[in-house]
């Protein structure tokens, strides 16, 4: 992801963000499928819980974090894309702590205020540095 970013913020051709993702998910599903033949573990498990688990990894995680990544990327750019990856810590910690009930704590609550005002002075300084409108 972070080769992909690099790559992509010196490039000169802008790619949409669709064939960004469509280019990296079949390179991903050719590479994972090859592994899976290869180790003889290509056989998906029946459980009505597996495919449960893809279908919310593809929506989710795919569609929705790895789309809304690309386009922030070329909204904003790498610095503040970036910064952002700092929030997937406090929100797993919050998931975990609604979902499955694990400790919650002051070192969390902490560790989560730390890295939320990471990421506000790291926007806030970028949005002060953006460059403001000609007066006419």
């Amino acid at each position: 992801l972070v080769a992909a970013t690099f790559l992509e913020s010196r490039s000169r051709v802008r790619v949409a963000p669709l064939v960004s993702m469509t280019v990296h998910c079949a390179t991903s599903a050719v590479v994972f499928t090859a592994l899976a033949v290869g180790t003889g573990a290509a056989k998906p498990p029946a459980g009505t819980s597996f495919w449960v688990a893809i279908t919310w990894l593809v929506v989710l995680s795919t569609f929705g974090g790895y789309g809304l990544y690309w386009l922030i990327l070329r909204r904003s750019g790498v610095t503040e894309v970036n910064t952002l990856m700092f929030l997937m810590a406090p929100v797993t910690a919050v998931w975990g702590a609604l979902a499955f009930d694990e400790p919650f704590g002051p070192q969390t609550a902490l560790g989560l205020a730390v890295g939320l005002t990471a990421v506000v002075v790291v926007h806030r300084g970028n949005a002060s540095r953006a460059p403001r409108p000609a007066r006419r």
